[in-house]
């Protein structure tokens, strides 16, 4: 019986490198290597090749999951992210500012280093410029801050407008603060009673109390007040011969009573006496007249018309008046002396008429008519 021979036998099996492999035994084994396995099954007379679940086929992103296509798989930038490939490198650059939510590095980026929890400059520029700006009509919120060794400058106006108070923690409680020659926060020490800040051009303010060197002031001190009282050295009453005057709105009246007339000017009271001694001499020529508080003695010319001589209303107790025909009319001009109103007696009488040439009258005040001495 003739052997049946198929018309192709496969002898031998080449690879991508090395030269082609020959069987032994009849036999030539396929074997997996790295992560790939070949697996024969004799039954099926079937070898199957796969890889060991270390070669990732899809990709899971954030927001949705990509798979390669023809071999391929882009690897794309988005918002401010860049990528380049050369040779075997794959590069992601930042291209723009970020927003960070959260960070944690240890990296430097342009002129900044994050360390831990500490943000420092890098080189020879010591400032680090932070800027928090809000978004649209958000605001920058900070819940707490430590500031040390450091200066806050503003072009514009800085306003700190807190929600909770603002604590200075080396600050003793219950002074007065205020700023030294280096523009810095200073503070007294505690203020006592009735203390207050009083400026010095010598040096930093000081805790004193308000004194009164001539006494004119007196002053009561106590927990958070001061009481400004006028001291025992200034007269607040003043007692005369009869009753006491009191000023008011500031003010007190000297006037001159009968035979004195006072005169003020500048700082200075003039007292002077009409009375008894050089008496004021009054010449009078037109009717009527009426007499003045600091008139002594009335010559009367009645030689044309005659004349009539009016007195205070009010007559004062012992105040005297004199009054004389000069000329020697009265008998044909009469000389008429009453009151302004003609409702004081003088006398006991309304009037009193001087009708002999040359007369003369003395009258007195007695507080409520006049009396012809």
């Amino acid at each position: 019986m003739g052997q049946y021979l198929p018309l192709y036998v496969l002898s031998t099996l080449t690879g991508n490198a090395g030269g082609a492999v020959a069987p032994t035994a009849g036999n030539i084994d396929i074997l997996g290597a790295g992560f790939l396995t070949v697996t024969g099954t004799p039954a099926t007379s079937t070898l199957t090749i796969s890889d060991d679940g270390t070669v990732a086929t899809s990709y899971v992103t954030d927001a949705g999951t990509a798979t390669p296509a023809a071999h391929v798989l882009n690897v794309l930038g988005g918002t401010n992210i860049n990528t380049a490939g050369a040779g075997a490198n794959l590069t992601v650059n930042l291209d723009d500012n970020i927003t960070v939510n959260g960070m944690n590095t240890d990296d430097a980026a342009a002129g900044l280093r994050i360390t831990g929890n500490a943000v420092g400059g890098v080189g020879t520029d010591a400032n680090v410029d932070i800027r928090l700006i809000p978004q649209g009509v958000g605001s920058v919120v900070i819940d707490s801050i430590s500031l040390s060794g450091t200066t806050i400058a503003s072009t514009s106006d800085l306003t700190l407008n807190p929600t909770g108070d603002v604590i200075v923690s080396s600050a003793s409680p219950d002074t007065a603060v205020y700023f030294d020659a280096n523009k810095k926060l200073k503070s007294l020490d505690v203020l006592g009673d009735g203390e207050l800040m009083i400026g010095d051009l010598l040096g930093p303010p000081k805790a004193a109390h308000l004194t009164s060197v001539d006494n004119t002031v007196a002053f009561t001190r106590g927990p958070g007040s001061l009481d400004l009282v006028v001291g025992d050295s200034v007269a607040t009453t003043f007692t005369a011969d009869v009753g006491n005057a009191t000023p008011a709105a500031n003010n007190i009246n000297i006037l001159g009573g009968a035979g004195i007339a006072t005169s003020g000017a500048g700082s200075t009271i003039t007292i002077t006496r009409t009375g008894a001694g050089i008496y004021t001499y009054t010449a009078v020529s037109a009717s009527p007249y009426v007499v003045l508080a600091t008139d002594n003695v009335l010559s009367v010319d009645c030689s044309g018309i005659p004349i009539t001589i009016q007195l205070p209303d009010v007559p004062v107790l012992g105040q005297v008046f004199r009054i004389k025909d000069r000329t020697g009319s009265a008998n044909a001009n009469n000389i008429t002396v009453t009151t302004v109103t003609g409702a004081t007696n003088i006398d006991g009488a309304a009037t009193f008429v001087m009708n002999v040439a040359y007369e003369s009258i003395t009258v007195i005040g007695n507080s409520s008519t006049y009396e012809v001495l």
